[in-house]
């Protein structure tokens, strides 16, 4: 188990990001593990192959199971890392809740990391290599996960035209 800090575990993810040799790096799972303070085994590993687009859709389907719910926000990707940071950290939604920055890595892929307010708290990366650009799609992903309230009913996951499961 990471390091428990303040209530949050401090996952390093189990996987670098090595596509060339089949590895798919899982700093969301590390991420997520940590925020809901659970063995990372036991969150699964969502981008764990080529990117089909759908990890999202797996993620949403986990979090069901633990009665949350994960909401995206798309920032332009004209901003800077701090402009995100400052930005994303004095909206009221944030309210003190721990959030995720997914943008790109200084080793060139995708990467999340933990922020809280305007601060990058914990980056799950095996060698720290933080967040310096936007995602590939060019746009900066603010993520919260979120409890459901006891009102709302889990929806069922939209079909993907083509799909036969």
């Amino acid at each position: 188990m990471g390091e428990n800090v303040q209530g949050l575990i401090k996952h390093t993810q189990l996987f670098r990001h090595d596509p060339d040799k089949g590895i798919y790096g899982d700093c969301w799972r590390a991420t997520v593990a940590s925020l809901l303070r659970l063995p990372i085994e036991e969150v699964p590993h969502v981008c764990n192959g080529p990117d089909d687009g759908r990890a999202s859709e797996r993620m949403r389907a986990f979090l069901d199971t633990q009665n949350c719910a994960l909401i995206q926000i798309p920032f332009n990707g004209e901003m800077s890392l701090d402009q995100v940071l400052d930005y994303v950290g004095s909206l009221p939604v944030s309210g003190g809740l721990h959030w995720c920055l997914m943008g790109t890595s200084k080793t060139g892929c995708n990467h999340v990391v933990i922020c809280k307010g305007n601060e990058i708290i914990h980056d799950p990366s095996i060698t720290q290599s933080g967040i310096i650009g936007p995602a590939n799609d060019g746009l900066w992903w603010a993520e919260w996960i979120v409890q459901r309230a006891a009102c709302d009913t889990i929806m069922p996951a939209p079909q993907v035209m083509g799909d036969n499961a």
